[in-house]
């Protein structure tokens, strides 16, 4: 199969996937991180439907960085979150997200060595977004372990990464 139908067809199921989580988590907050992840693996599969056509390029959200975005989605948990002793129990759900992120990072990975010029640059930026995308879900996987302490910690180190 074609690099672009299996990258195409790898976001789609991402963003369903994200979708799927905003609509069933009942805490809107978490919503706010789904919807997120759902409109990046869109804007993925945006970029490889116009290099498999050769047409241009969409051009980049003008939204915050991906650092900034995520940070404000947590920051509103600080101020607008009631922390419960335990989050509802989506530890599968959560893990099967961070699955899907690796293997987006090892695909496209592994294709940036047959990839052409042109593609080998937005390759290298959907690689480094989705790295950002695993590091977003360690964190929320951290944050529902222990959401006091995960919001409770002032460093937010473990978004630095981002």
């Amino acid at each position: 199969m074609d690099f672009f139908v299996i990258a195409q067809k790898m976001e789609t199921e991402g963003k369903a996937y994200y979708e799927k989580m905003a609509a069933e988590t009942p805490i809107a907050e978490l919503k706010g991180v789904f919807a997120f992840l759902a409109h990046e693996e869109q804007r993925h599969y945006n970029l490889f439907h116009a290099l498999a056509q050769k047409s241009e390029l969409p051009k980049k959200d003008n939204e915050n960085s991906l650092a900034e975005k995520i940070k404000e989605i947590f920051g509103q948990l600080t101020t607008s979150f009631s922390v419960p002793e335990i989050i509802y129990d989506y530890q599968a759900a959560y893990n099967k997200a961070l699955q899907m992120e690796r293997e987006s990072v090892k695909y496209y990975t592994e294709a940036l060595e047959s990839a052409e010029p042109d593609q080998k640059a937005v390759l290298e930026i959907i690689i480094k977004e989705e790295n950002a995308h695993v590091k977003l879900i360690e964190s929320l996987i951290d944050f529902v372990e222990n959401p006091k302490v995960w919001l409770e910690n002032s460093e937010w180190h473990h978004l630095d990464a981002y």
